[in-house]
């Protein structure tokens, strides 16, 4: 089965996403014409005005896995540094119960580690493929669940922003390629 879901309908509040706002206006949010393939729609924080210390989550809708073996989470990454010592976060946590409770995944990415772009003194906007990064998380260990959710969590150090796009979950089921996309 495919699971499908598209920025341009699916932005929070639809589809079962949802969004966290902490403190401020600025969170996470679906910005268009520089997604990592130049044109789609991709989320955006805007870590550049941000208050330092803010943390702003996003969760994607439950997905099943229950019939796919080595499933991997593969999503496109762009950042870039406001200076050499800033340290936005970005953070992927799991769920296998609908966001209930949250596990820590090995993904933790901050400053020069998180950055595709290197150091932009103004507001980051990738310019284009180059300036994104495909990032992948084995979800090994989830076979078989349902109700699966992922968390991105930003923690701004006020730094510059930080991009997401084409978030996938795939893997073999009954030795057919199986590829759920979730943005």
């Amino acid at each position: 089965t495919t699971l499908s879901y598209d920025l341009a309908t699916d932005f929070p509040g639809t589809g079962g996403w949802s969004n966290n706002v902490d403190g401020d206006n600025i969170t996470w949010r679906r910005v268009t014409g520089f997604g990592a393939n130049g044109t789609s729609s991709c989320l955006k924080i805007d870590n550049f005005n941000n208050v330092p210390g803010y943390v702003d989550e996003y969760i994607t809708p439950p997905f099943d896995i229950t019939n796919v073996i080595s499933p991997k989470l593969y999503f496109y990454v762009a950042n870039a540094q406001s200076s050499s010592s800033s340290t936005d976060v970005l953070h992927l946590f799991i769920s296998t119960n609908c966001g209930q409770t949250w596990t820590t995944t090995p993904y933790n990415k901050s400053g020069a580690t998180l950055s595709t772009a290197g150091v932009r003194g103004s507001s980051f906007t990738p310019s284009g493929p180059s300036e994104w990064r495909r990032e992948t998380l084995s979800l090994n260990g989830l076979f078989p669940r349902s109700n699966v959710r992922i968390k991105f969590m930003n923690i701004s150090n006020g730094g510059n922003n930080t991009y997401i796009d084409e978030i996938t979950v795939a893997g073999t089921t009954s030795g057919v390629e199986a590829a759920s996309e979730i943005t």
